[in-house]
């Protein structure tokens, strides 16, 4: 199976290994300079370290070039007849990884198999190597267990290929191997979970591996994992992070032991509060950088939708009802919805989602899409006026992001001018990233009696003259209590933001 790195992101990460006394690791290289390459033909072969490695042409040409002024490696194929091929080696003792650096011209799917056994890239499923615009090479590892034919192919190429080496780890004894050896989080949402996971390799076993956390915020799966003949071939381990407390920080070791050998896995994350985003009025408050939410200007059938990131194959991004209190909203980055980063252009936006950039698609269909290339329908001019107008430069006429309603469909996609319901835009504000900074108390204007909502220590607190009707409701709108009360009120809640209701005056109020 051919194991994936993303392109343009090449991104080494050093595989763990902890031995106990009786393991021993070494490591053999094929290392090609202008000195040693491989013959021009297929099945050609080079002796180093008491290693003999066989070059297979499946297509294209073996050639002698060392072009180091670009490069680092022998050139195999050329950019007219690109090189698909292997390069391949017998060892007997137990392989656990096997780094290949390489460049190419153009692009090229990169495996590795030891022994028929697949060994993993980075926990990936392609590897596409791209061309490099100096001679430092970019390094790939593949980890794994297996012993025999160590097999390193290369299909798919554009262009020339070029190999600079192949540094391949054995070890005796017990040994266990985890790729990559840290997980980072980043941010989760307080009450939310996130998981990750890693690769477990093993050989040279005689028991299980049992696997165990260090903090219970981060739990593993599973707990104990048994080898086959002495070995354990890419197991994939989860580790979930669950926060619970808004602005702090953790970190957990997961450690693996079969009670011959240890090896272990550094997991860290921090806990945010839902962000929050608030309506924009004004377009010279977006800047390049700026995090926004696409939502119904108006509502329909008494509810505010907002658009959802987009899926592939679909012809539109759906909608995720929300609810909206004095102009903002709270979206959570594990929801449905769409967190769109605005890119600035000297000729407009770039609406920026994990899917790719928006763009409008046609001048017949009302089509709404993303995808990774950037071009002229990709740019869209934003102003606002009595609403929002989102409309991309391109060719394409129908090219208003828009709205559309109906009792069984919410979506948002592109109309022509004046077609469909309008949008607006909420930008996350500046705490949105770690939840609000203080505690946001929204005083009505026309407010007459001497009346304040507040939260201290994690209890919701109001204070008011005479007599309310007092409901108190989550950011969801989930309604949590509803009273009458006399000059005063109180509640404990859990961290995270409320809105309270006095009479028809509304508040806002963040627990933390």
């Amino acid at each position: 199976m051919v194991r994936k790195l993303f392109s343009k992101i090449f991104l080494y990460i050093s595989v763990l290994l902890v031995f106990n006394t009786s393991v021993f690791a070494e490591t053999k290289t094929l290392q090609l300079s202008s000195e040693a390459k491989f013959g021009t033909d297929s099945g050609s072969t080079l002796t180093q370290e008491d290693i003999t490695w066989t070059a297979t042409t499946l297509s294209g040409a073996i050639r002698n070039t060392f072009n180091a002024a670009t490069y680092s490696g022998q050139q195999f194929g050329t950019s007219s007849a690109a090189w698909t091929g292997s390069f391949s080696a017998t060892f007997s003792e137990s392989v656990v990884s096997v780094d290949v650096m390489a460049n190419t011209g153009g692009k090229a799917d990169l495996s590795v198999s030891v022994g028929g056994t697949t060994f993993n890239c980075n926990s990936q499923d392609v590897a596409n190597v791209e061309k490099k615009s100096d001679a430092n090479p970019n390094t790939y590892r593949f980890v794994g267990s297996g012993s025999g034919a160590v097999v390193v192919s290369v299909a798919n190429t554009s262009q020339a290929f070029y190999l600079n080496s192949i540094v391949v780890t054995t070890v005796s004894g017990s040994a266990i191997v985890v790729n990559p050896s840290s997980l980072i989080f980043n941010e989760v949402v307080v009450n939310e979970t996130k998981s990750l996971t890693f690769v477990l390799n093993g050989a040279g076993l005689t028991n299980a591996v049992t696997l165990s956390s260090s903090n219970a915020l981060f739990s593993v799966s599973p707990s104990l994992i048994s080898p086959t003949d002495g070995k354990i071939l890419n197991e994939v381990v989860t580790v979930t992070y669950s926060p619970t407390a808004v602005g702090t920080t953790s970190s957990a070791t997961i450690t693996l032991s079969s009670g011959e050998t240890t090896s272990s896995v550094v997991a860290s994350g921090s806990c945010i509060a839902v962000p929050i985003f608030e309506l924009v009025t004004d377009d010279s408050k977006l800047l390049s950088g700026d995090e926004i939410v696409i939502v119904s200007a108006d509502a329909y059938n008494g509810n505010y939708y907002a658009m959802n990131k987009y899926l592939s194959e679909e012809n539109n991004c759906k909608s995720t009802l929300v609810q909206i209190s004095d102009n903002k909203i709270a979206v959570s980055p594990s929801s449905d919805i769409a967190i769109i980063t605005l890119r600035d252009t000297t000729s407009g936006w770039l609406l920026q989602t994990s899917e790719g950039y928006l763009y409008a698609v046609s001048s017949s269909s009302n089509y709404l899409k993303a995808k990774e290339a950037k071009d002229e329908n990709s740019i869209w001019d934003i102003s606002i006026g009595s609403e929002a107008s989102i409309i991309a430069q391109g060719d394409k006429t129908r090219n208003n992001l828009r709205f559309y309603a109906t009792a069984s469909s919410q979506l948002f996609s592109c109309y022509e001018s004046g077609k469909q319901k309008a949008v607006a835009i909420y930008k996350k504000t500046q705490g949105g990233s770690t939840g609000i900074e203080t505690p946001v108390i929204t005083k009505p204007s026309h407010e007459v009696n001497e009346q304040r909502v507040y939260a201290h220590n994690g209890v919701v607190y109001a204070k008011f003259n005479g007599e309310k009707s007092v409901k108190v409701f989550a950011i969801t709108g989930q309604l949590l209590d509803s009273k009458i009360a006399t000059n005063n009120y109180s509640i404990a809640l859990r961290n995270g933001i409320y809105v309270v209701r006095l009479n028809q005056q509304t508040y806002k109020v963040l627990v933390k």
